[in-house]
């Protein structure tokens, strides 16, 4: 589905929902993992359960505000109700293997930026471009649709500048 069309240098850039995004705490490392409470549907890992992510050094309490649309946070911080908000509802868990966590206030960080990420998957906000008259595309933008936009304009950059050194070159080879 579309969510954005636009038109640069001749050519149609399509910004498109990327509905097949990876789920960056299963297939990516050094996000480290978000554990949930065993009674919240949402699985990002299962190799440590909730009392042992609970335990785990520097694992960082979440909280979620769950109204139209899911947001994660550190415990305390973003949305607050006092009916749909959960707290306690997951764990952060640093990957200390990948991305090695040494004091508290960087887990939080970390966990502050899970959060952010964990959001823009779970509320749709990944995108990919299209360019049809290049048959260029890629996919996984997460948050800001800017940056997929700026990408693929640089993809169109690229290639109108390749076209005009080949034009150079042919008209160097016929004079």
């Amino acid at each position: 589905m579309n969510a954005e069309t636009l038109e640069y240098k001749g050519h149609t850039i399509n910004i498109v929902y990327d509905e097949f995004a990876e789920n960056p705490f299963t297939n990516w490392d050094g996000e480290g993992k978000i554990i949930f409470h065993p009674r919240a549907d949402y699985v990002c890992n299962k190799e440590l359960s909730y009392d042992e992510a609970k335990q785990t050094k520097f694992s960082v309490p979440l909280s979620a505000y769950i109204h139209s649309g899911i947001s994660l946070s550190v415990l305390g911080e973003g949305y607050r109700c006092q009916w749909d908000t959960s707290d306690y509802i997951a764990y952060w868990v640093p990957d200390q293997e990948n991305a090695p966590v040494k004091t508290k206030q960087q887990a939080i960080k970390h966990a502050r930026q899970a959060c952010e990420l964990f959001n823009q998957w779970v509320n749709g906000e990944v995108y990919g471009y299209n360019i049809p008259s290049l048959d260029e595309s890629c996919f996984g933008f997460f948050g800001d649709m800017k940056y997929c936009i700026d990408e693929a304009k640089s993809i169109i950059d690229y290639h109108v500048k390749e076209y005009q050194k080949g034009l150079k070159e042919v008209h160097a080879l016929t004079a």
